[in-house]
């Protein structure tokens, strides 16, 4: 009985320690992508309206940006685990198809 109590004793600190860590790699990349959109975008922090994220197969962490001077719009980003961030929505076919976005990072034709 007393060892079944230290292997779900076990199992909870894995869950816990497992959950701490991926807020951890979140919040870490949140601020890296605050740090390029403002940095190397040239955009205004106070422009950015919020950054989410869900974990997902490819990408893991895309990252969701909405913008003030564009509420109805997402952008999305990847570090592609590297750490250099890239656009991935909207991406090219979507412009091309006529999408209007003021924050696309594409090379405009």
């Amino acid at each position: 009985m007393k060892k079944r109590w230290w292997i779900m004793i076990l199992l909870l600190m894995v869950v816990i320690i497992s959950f701490a860590g991926i807020q951890m790699k979140i919040n870490h990349l949140k601020e890296g992508l605050t740090d390029y959109l403002v940095q190397q975008q040239n955009i205004e922090a106070s422009n950015i309206l919020s950054i989410d994220t869900k974990i997902g197969k490819l990408p893991t962490f895309p990252m969701y940006v909405t913008f003030k001077d564009e509420p109805d719009r997402t952008y999305t980003y990847t570090d592609r685990g590297v750490g250099q961030w890239t656009q991935i929505f909207p991406n090219e076919d979507v412009i091309q198809k006529g999408g209007q976005f003021k924050h696309w990072e594409g090379v405009r034709k």
